[in-house]
């Protein structure tokens, strides 16, 4: 499902535990000076260091991952990668020529129980017609303060219907999971933060009987927390290594996963340029630990480690509730390759809109004797491909052909 919240922004990779013990107010230029001297992963210019602000310095470093927060940046960056809270009905949407389509439905909405469902098209709002109207008023129309009523008009298989619902305020989790098909789960994860493990865990266990494949949409997902995105993954590859971090002194250090699998069906991660940070981590986890593929779009290539400093693990920095993020290591995938600028190569290279189509087309059951009206792709994982669905989605199709590449077999089934 494309999601249609707004992209969280970049986060950090590694927060690193400092013990220390005195007590300071904002951070000084000089401070920061030091800070950057330790940790920064590469030589800190003079000219940096001689700078008379923390903006100045940062500026002429020219590092867009090395940031210092005032304390309500910082709060507001930390909230990022937590589940979103909003008032609204509870959907998610597209604009389609005839309204507006919606793609999901959180449960326990207002909206869910109103009976609207995901494939119903809405047509109007307390009147208003949405047919060829832009998707920021048709939001404002939605939108509203807690407890007070919207009218919808919706239509589903050629009927119209109307619904009065009673907007309210909607946690948005930072991954939820649904099963589609009857057979694939579906997870939409937006960030990677403290509840984002305990919803992927939770969500593939309480479907791990009914999927026998797993789609992971990573599409806009900007990052989040190192240990998160291993933990999320070892959902589907297990307890291992995962990749590592090389500091500036040239040390290395292993990532991994602790988690035992949960799932051992294959999981199919979407991705676009927007899939950055801890998301590549993630994507090249499961592309590298052998747990499934990636389908849609080269990732953003953001391969390198921040170090988080705040009031928790250096208090005499940052006593205000400031907080600073410093570039500290490079990351590499665990066969060794670099992420950084290059971003994290998918098995399917397609458009990233097509991506979830080409996924759900390979993520058929296959055939139960008879092969005949099936193809068989050998990339990673067996996947088969019903031609009869192939064909009723041809863009998809054929983008999908397009992308094979020259080491993967395909295979006609011959009944």
């Amino acid at each position: 499902m494309k999601k249609r919240y707004a992209i969280r922004p970049l986060a950090f990779l590694l927060s690193l535990v400092l013990l220390l013990s005195t007590w300071a107010s904002a951070l000084t230029p000089e401070q920061a000076g030091t800070l950057l001297s330790t940790y920064y992963i590469d030589p800190v210019p003079q000219e940096v260091l001689d700078q008379d602000t923390i903006e100045k310095m940062l500026e002429v470093l020219g590092d867009p991952y090395t940031e210092y927060f005032t304390p309500e940046e910082y709060a507001a960056f930390t909230a990022s990668m937590l589940d979103t809270t909003l008032v609204g009905i509870g959907i998610t949407s597209q604009n389609a020529g005839n309204g507006l389509l919606l793609t999901s439905v959180i449960p326990g909405s207002p909206a869910e129980q109103g009976g609207l469902a995901a494939g119903d098209i809405i047509t109007a709002i307390d009147g208003h017609s949405t047919i060829g109207e832009n998707s920021a008023v048709i939001s404002t129309w939605i939108s509203g303060e807690a407890g007070s009523e919207v009218t919808i008009t919706y239509e589903r298989e050629g009927k119209s219907e109307t619904v009065t619902l009673r907007r309210a305020v909607i946690t948005i989790p930072a991954a939820s999971t649904e099963l589609v098909d009857g057979h694939i789960g579906s997870i939409s994860c937006s960030t990677f933060g403290e509840d984002t493990t305990t919803h992927i865990t939770e969500g593939v266990t309480a479907l791990k009987d009914q999927a026998d494949h797993w789609i992971i949409d990573l599409r806009d997902n900007g990052g989040g927390v190192v240990g998160d995105a291993l933990q999320s993954a070892g959902v589907f590859t297990g307890a291992g290594v995962l990749g590592y971090l090389r500091n500036g002194a040239g040390r290395y250090s292993m990532l991994g996963s602790r988690q035992e699998a949960v799932t051992s069906y294959p999981a199919i991660v979407l991705t676009n340029h927007n899939t950055a940070s801890a998301s590549e981590l993630f994507a090249s986890a499961i592309r590298d630990g052998g747990a499934g593929i990636m389908v849609g779009g080269r990732t953003f290539g953001k391969g390198v480690a921040q170090s988080l400093f705040d009031k928790d693990n250096m208090p005499e920095y940052f006593a205000d509730g400031s907080g600073m993020k410093i570039t500290s290591q490079r990351f590499f995938a665990a066969n060794g390759a670099a992420t950084d600028t290059v971003g994290v190569i998918p098995h399917l290279m397609v458009d990233p809109e097509l991506a979830e189509d080409v996924a759900r087309l390979l993520s058929d059951t296959g055939p139960k004797e008879n092969t005949e009206g099936y193809l068989q792709l050998d990339l990673s994982w067996r996947w088969y491909i019903k031609l009869e669905d192939a064909l009723k989605n041809q863009a998809a199709f054929a983008a999908l052909l397009e992308a094979i590449p020259s080491n993967a077999q395909l295979l006609e089934g011959t009944g």
